[in-house]
């Protein structure tokens, strides 16, 4: 699986396994589609299970040239990136550290888990977010069931 989508108009869920090229460029065109419908601004959330491959260069190249774009249209954007214990806290810290200079402020988050990401949701994109989440909870795309999606 390369990844997974769910959308709604003012938002995009993501679930990664092995990222290619071909998926940054479709996750752009859907989180295009999905901010269109909400007046150009639409939550992202992204959710990198424990163990899911790291992007290879090429998909590398591909995301770092539509990132800009992929900013102008994102209200925030929510880095779900799952595991537990020193490593994957280690892990979230590099990832925020390397990220956030770039964003404007209070747009760029990573958590560990989908609930933590809606403690960070702007009030206006909250039900947007949570409705995505239950969405992708019946999908079987979140680690399991949602303590706060409800």
């Amino acid at each position: 699986m390369a990844c997974e989508i769910v959308k709604r108009p003012g938002g995009l869920f993501v679930v990664w396994g092995v990222p290619s090229a071909e998926d940054m460029g479709r996750v752009l065109r859907e989180l295009t589609e999905a901010a269109a419908g909400n007046g150009g601004k639409a939550v992202y959330i992204t959710r990198v299970p424990v163990g899911a491959p790291p992007p290879d260069g090429i998909a590398r190249a591909r995301f770092n040239e539509v990132l800009p774009e992929l900013m102008a249209r994102v209200n925030s954007y929510h880095v779900v990136m799952e595991g537990t214990g020193f490593v994957a806290a280690f892990k979230r810290a590099t990832l925020t550290t390397l990220l956030q200079p770039f964003w404007r402020r209070k747009v760029f988050y990573v958590h560990a888990t989908c609930e933590d990401a809606l403690s960070q949701m702007d009030d206006n994109f909250y039900g947007i977010a949570q409705e995505l989440l239950r969405t992708a909870e019946e999908r079987g795309l979140t680690r399991g069931p949602l303590k706060t999606a409800t």
